[in-house]
């Protein structure tokens, strides 16, 4: 089998620029070789007029080729056909400006029968006037990690499609189920009120019943739309200042019923009333709901809720939900903000939800560039920590 090419003579001026040192060309020839032959990628080199003149015999093997056959313009006929012109084009750019090559091709593995992608880089070596003198470049094979790269995006367009099909399904399932419910919601209403007739107390009852449910459906149906818009990135956000009590003054009342039912402790004296916060009023509101409800929902008779809020050096508000509840392991901690994932809810007697609460409002909390945490232990409580940008003004 042919060697794979002895590098060429070069001028005196040639081994004084790739070493200084003294010492025979033969002994650079022979030291270069045996680094290239080393080195775990093809190595070649070219003239300054872009003619390989020395090919190491990993290229040789990888065309399946002598590497005589290779030198000059020999490499070209390897090249993808579809990459040619590109790839000419590119070399000549190089050549015309020195300017290093750094490029990706396909180029037909004898061994495979098929054509691969390489990472193909050369560098200029000049002398000391500054003319290009030599052109030392590597051909790295990039074959997997193209594939990898492409079933890597096939996935994600695929996800992508899957998700948005998935999006438009619950968009058009929500608005099919809630215009029967609206109308059973409606003359339940118009029942409860007697019309057409006054409904006995037994009936009543049934009819506060169907009313309930009806209502506690409208609720899963909108958060499982609302999940899959916060999925597709649908969601838009009103930011503005917002003090902490513009928020506390509309939840804690919503929430006190539940609190009652249980005689729970309220607390929220640690809270600066007066911090002024950036963020969409409506979801802060969604967010403190989700917190409370379920602070109260996990949390024993007689227990007790405590809300406060603390500044995080000078441009973040936590406000901080606090329960004597059951509080979470370990594992239950790691999945708490997880989709569809619910805990056991026997303290408050209520309808499961969808399990969908706590994911929602770390990612509204995120869209609003803050974030949703969770510390828990068992027996002692939970704390839920939403952290929003302060507003540049601070307080009011």
């Amino acid at each position: 089998m042919p060697r794979a090419s002895a590098i060429p003579p070069r001028s005196d001026v040639y081994w004084e620029v790739i070493n200084e040192r003294e010492t025979p060309p033969a002994h650079d020839e022979s030291r270069f070789r045996s680094m290239a032959e080393a080195i775990p990628v093809q190595v070649w080199t070219a003239g300054p007029d872009g003619l390989l003149d020395f090919v190491t015999e990993k290229v040789a093997h990888f065309f399946g080729t002598p590497a005589d056959a290779i030198l000059g313009t020999g490499w070209t006929r390897f090249i993808h056909p579809g990459d040619l012109e590109r790839v000419g084009a590119r070399w000549a750019h190089s050549l015309q400006t020195g300017t290093p090559y750094d490029t990706e091709f396909r180029l037909f593995s004898a061994k495979d029968g098929e054509y691969r992608w390489h990472l193909v880089r050369a560098h200029p070596m000049h002398d000391a006037s500054g003319r290009v003198i030599q052109w030392f470049g590597s051909n790295t094979d990039i074959e997997d990690q193209k594939r990898l790269e492409a079933a890597r995006d096939a996935a994600l367009a695929e996800a992508k499609r899957a998700n948005k099909a998935k999006a438009d399904f619950l968009a058009m399932m929500s608005h099919e189920l809630r215009t029967p419910l609206n109308a059973i919601g409606g003359y339940t209403q118009l029942m409860l009120e007697g019309i057409p007739a006054p409904p006995n107390e037994a009936h009543q009852n049934y009819l506060r019943r169907i009313s309930k449910s009806q209502q506690h459906l409208l609720g899963l149906i909108e958060a499982v739309l609302l999940h899959a818009k916060l999925e597709a990135g649908k969601v838009t956000y009103r930011l503005a200042d917002i003090t902490v009590s513009d928020v506390l003054d509309i939840v804690e009342p919503l929430t006190g019923p539940q609190r009652a039912a249980k005689r729970l402790r309220y607390d929220c004296s640690g809270c600066d009333a007066y911090l002024v916060f950036r963020g969409d009023r409506e979801k802060v509101v969604q967010i403190l709901l989700n917190l409370l409800s379920n602070a109260a929902k996990f949390t024993p008779m007689d227990g007790g809720i405590a809300v406060t809020t603390t500044r995080v050096g000078t441009d973040i508000m936590a406000m901080s939900v606090r329960d004597t509840g059951l509080g979470m392991s370990a594992e239950q901690l790691e999945t708490v903000f997880e989709a569809f994932v619910q805990f056991d809810s026997s303290l408050s007697g209520e309808h499961h939800g969808t399990g969908l609460g706590m994911p929602i409002s770390r990612d509204l909390a995120r869209g609003m560039g803050g974030d949703l945490v969770a510390t828990s232990e068992l027996g002692i409580g939970s704390v839920f920590t939403l952290t929003l940008p302060l507003s540049s003004g601070g307080a009011a």
